[in-house]
């Protein structure tokens, strides 16, 4: 729950900001990366740096209990880990130095889709992730659709910055971290949106892949039949789920499990 309020905060505080970069600013190269920070931006990165700082501190502190609870795998936890650890130390330095403000207000305003994605992750947990359930299906909707909009509308927009800034006015240690850093975000949400997808297919097709475990299947099976299973059905299921053994994971269901982490 401690996600949702800045989440909601984050994108009001700066807003002046995103609508100054929609309605003509993001057209300006030079202005998008140098242009002074406003006081909304730098309250809104404050607010930014305490969420994903004490995200961070979470997740060193608690690594063993987020890794065996299944909450995340280790290929998301090193990716997560290292987008948290590097928007905390890039982040501050760019806009206190003067540098791609603009683009800063865009990546703060993503958080937005942060939003639904754990509202999704609460119904979850108390087992209401079902799409025929009405409240469920309108939060997955708001999180496709504004994943999308936010997220990867924008990509071709962020390579036409990288490629079109002017690097002058940048000492060659700060000119080559924009350019490592600034396309890592849309290449992350390019590849997350790649996960949400799937995981959408899935749900929606029955995912009957071949080569698919016996355990994603069982849980398959229960988001997608819920109550209205037959009997038979369940009784398979939970035979299956009782076996000694544990499948052996097939490079589908590693895939199909990765994805169901955003959806």
């Amino acid at each position: 729950m401690t996600a949702l309020l800045p989440q909601v905060l984050i994108p009001v505080v700066e807003l002046p900001d995103v609508l100054s970069l929609v309605f003509g600013g993001f057209k300006d190269a030079s202005r998008v990366m140098y242009q002074t920070a406003s006081p909304t931006l730098l309250a809104a990165l404050g607010l930014t740096m305490g969420y994903i700082g004490f995200d961070l501190a979470v997740m060193i502190a608690r690594r063993r209990a987020l890794l065996s609870s299944g909450a995340v795998d280790m290929t998301m936890y090193i990716q997560l880990f290292l987008h948290h650890a590097a928007a905390v130390i890039v982040w501050p330095y760019a806009v206190l130095q003067g540098i791609s403000a603009g683009y800063i207000v865009y990546l703060l305003a993503t958080e937005f889709t942060g939003l639904w994605m754990n509202i999704r992750w609460l119904f979850a947990s108390v087992k209401q992730d079902n799409l025929a359930h009405k409240r469920f299906l309108f939060v997955a909707v708001m999180f496709l659709t504004s994943y999308f909009f936010v997220r990867v509308v924008p990509i071709p927009w962020v390579i036409w910055l990288v490629l079109r800034f002017d690097p002058a006015p940048l000492t060659w240690p700060q000119a080559t971290t924009a350019y490592v850093f600034m396309p890592i975000p849309a290449m992350l949400n390019a590849y997350w949106f790649k996960l949400i997808v799937e995981g959408v297919v899935t749900a929606l097709t029955g995912g009957s892949s071949k080569g698919e475990s016996k355990e994603d299947l069982v849980q398959l099976t229960e988001e997608l039949k819920g109550s209205s299973s037959s009997e038979d059905e369940n009784e398979n299921a939970e035979e299956v789920a009782n076996e000694d053994e544990t499948p052996t994971p097939t490079p589908t269901s590693e895939r199909r499990a990765y994805s169901k982490q955003f959806w």
